[in-house]
């Protein structure tokens, strides 16, 4: 009888130890989830409080009566107000192509003047800054002209303006955000690491300022055989 005792007894502890496991095992569930739920709701009210910075590129007639001359850059803070706005830049290029017969060739101009002027210490909210650079249309047109005048039906050249606008700040929770916009579309920062990359690895560190760029600037950068498809 008391051999049996002694095996119920070493039972039923074996049972309350397995619950008292499985009721520990529970409350780190409860309060794992407990933890998730409020790392979620942080989250969410991260986001919530950003800033949101919209992009605009507007023609405007500013040094010319009868022409749109001058693209304008203006930049808003539409969501929460930035702890600090640490730099914007800009960096422009020229997306020249060019075809001749089935062939493609696609170059990055860098140019470093055709949004030049921030000068003024950037607001936190609202129109954080605006940059008139006059007469930047005007050269970017006369470029475009001369892509035109020089393609031929089996050789074309086009153009096509792609500004980077690049803001750094920090958020009112002390962390540091970089946000990359092409024009006035967000991108990321692998699609302009990917374009300034093909513009160094054509024009090193060389640039151009954008009523100094002509069209005979660029003939030596291009590499499409052409003696090949003349022969034909």
């Amino acid at each position: 009888m008391s051999n049996n005792k002694f095996r119920l007894e070493i039972g039923t502890t074996d049972v309350l130890s397995f619950a008292a496991f499985i009721v520990s095992l529970f409350a780190l569930y409860i309060s794992a989830k407990q933890l998730w739920v409020q790392q979620g709701q942080f989250d969410s009210q991260k986001k919530e409080n950003q800033p949101i910075f919209e992009i605009m590129m507007n023609l405007d007639k500013v040094g010319n009566d009868s022409i749109e001359d001058t693209y304008i850059l203006s930049i808003k803070n539409i969501g929460r107000e930035a702890q600090s706005i640490e730099s914007i830049r800009c960096e422009t290029f020229i997306k020249f192509d060019e075809w001749y017969y089935q062939d493609h060739q696609t170059l990055y101009v860098p140019i470093i003047d055709f949004f030049a002027s921030h000068g003024d210490q950037p607001k936190l909210i609202g129109e954080v800054i605006t940059d008139v650079t006059v007469g930047n249309n005007i050269e970017l047109s006369r470029f475009c002209k001369e892509c035109a005048d020089n393609s031929l039906s089996l050789n074309r050249f086009t153009c096509l303006l792609i500004n980077f606008t690049i803001i750094s700040y920090t958020d009112v929770y002390d962390e540091s955000h970089t946000v990359f916009f092409e024009n006035s579309q967000k991108c990321s920062k692998e699609y302009y690491d990917d374009v300034v990359k093909k513009s160094r690895d054509d024009f090193k560190e060389n640039y151009y300022r954008i009523g100094d760029l002509q069209f005979e600037n660029l003939k030596s950068y291009c590499r499409i055989d052409k003696t090949r498809k003349m022969a034909r």
